[in-house]
């Protein structure tokens, strides 16, 4: 998991650790150490991903972002610009949240 500075400021001593296989961004924890939270469009934010996504392609190792559940078109451009291979597309809270919402809409339509 890169979730902190001091992760960047390793990070290709990180991804050259035998027997790593991915460095997973975790982006809200990361996002919060570098000062700029949820603030996914800031160019520092952008500039961490691209030197991730360096240090895994040096390392022939899979590249992974997590914690970007509602930025889709973040994914997609990390995918097919930075080579990223693994997405975590929820946490069991999201969507256990996201069922119940919707299970809440339903219940609000019956009649008594």
């Amino acid at each position: 998991m890169i979730e902190t500075a001091d992760a960047l400021r390793n990070i290709e001593s990180i991804a050259a650790v035998p027997g790593v296989d991915v460095l997973l961004i975790g982006a809200n924890d990361l996002s919060l150490e570098l000062g700029i939270q949820g603030q996914w469009d800031n160019v520092l934010f952008r500039e961490t991903l691209g030197t991730v996504a360096n240090a895994c392609r040096k390392e022939n190792i899979v590249m992974g972002l997590a914690g970007l559940y509602n930025r889709p078109d973040i994914c997609e451009d990390a995918i097919k610009r930075l080579g990223v291979r693994y997405v975590l597309g929820n946490l069991d809270i999201g969507l256990v949240t996201a069922a119940a919402k919707t299970n809440v809409e339903m219940l609000k339509t019956l009649e008594a």
